[in-house]
């Protein structure tokens, strides 16, 4: 599921970045 690997890789890109 290449959809919600998408919005997961998002937010951990988000929480790394904070």
């Amino acid at each position: 599921m290449p959809t919600w690997n998408g919005k997961i890789c998002i937010i951990i890109d988000a929480l790394l970045k904070m």
